[in-house]
């Protein structure tokens, strides 16, 4: 089996370098983007297992790109986690349909379980 494909977006590269480290040492191939450009290309030429966003980028917020792709995320069943250390992040994530939600600051161990828990769960829901 494949390992999974992750894109990571989140502008803060300490953070960026850290979730990409910690999710490509478990075996994932991890796309690292800190724009929304990059992200949206990579969007656009791959399909992801899971997409991990940082709220903020820069003076732009990624709920905007969410929005603008994410009947093709849903198609490809993509699985969106969004971190923010903002609650109300949650609320704009739920009101366009998105519900996992992690709140800054994430440590290492609480990503890595999260997202495989979250794989565990599909593959579950697709041999059932």
């Amino acid at each position: 089996m494949n390992p999974a494909t992750i894109l990571v977006l989140e502008d803060d590269a300490n953070l960026l370098n850290l979730y990409t480290r910690v999710l490509s040492k478990v075996g994932y191939r991890v796309y690292p983007a800190m724009t929304l450009t990059t992200a949206r290309e990579l969007l656009q030429q791959h399909n992801f297992d899971i997409f991990i966003s940082d709220i903020g980028i820069g003076s732009l917020r990624s709920i905007e790109l969410l929005r603008q792709e994410i009947d093709d995320l849903n198609n490809h069943k993509t699985i969106i986690i969004i971190v923010s250390g903002r609650e109300e992040a949650r609320y704009m994530c739920e009101e366009i349909g998105i519900e996992f939600f992690l709140h800054k600051p994430v440590s290492p161990s609480e990503l890595r379980t999260f997202v495989e828990r979250l794989l565990q769960q599909r593959v579950t829901m697709h041999t059932n």
